[in-house]
């Protein structure tokens, strides 16, 4: 926030891709060159388009939106939002029937709610 808001750094998209693009390669080394990570599926153009670009997309969109928040909102409003998460989460899983049809899910559920 402080580099944002009190320095005048006004690219929060910057902020999201730098950490992106460091993950990625620290996963890109990990994977071709130290082998500490086995290559189980061969990347080929269809895969990287088809599925990976789609959700590195929608990754950056997310980290861009929650960043940009911090230049009009509190943090501590933030991270109120932020810990609804889990929740909100669980509520979309019940509603498109990947999730909650467990009862040993119920009562921890229902104190999570509460």
């Amino acid at each position: 926030k402080c580099l944002m808001s009190e320095d005048g750094f006004c690219y929060p998209m910057a902020l999201s891709c730098l950490g992106m693009t460091i993950s990625s390669l620290a996963s890109a080394v990990a994977v071709r060159h130290l082998r500490i990570v086995p290559q189980t599926v061969r990347l080929t153009p269809g895969l990287w388009l088809g599925t990976l670009l789609p959700i590195g997309l929608c990754s950056a969109l997310t980290l861009y939106l929650g960043n940009l928040a911090y230049l009009y909102i509190s943090v501590a409003y933030v991270q109120i939002l932020k810990g609804t998460t889990p929740i909100a989460t669980l509520c979309a899983g019940v509603l498109f029937g990947g999730a909650g049809d467990d009862s040993r899910c119920s009562p921890p559920l229902v104190v999570a709610l509460v």
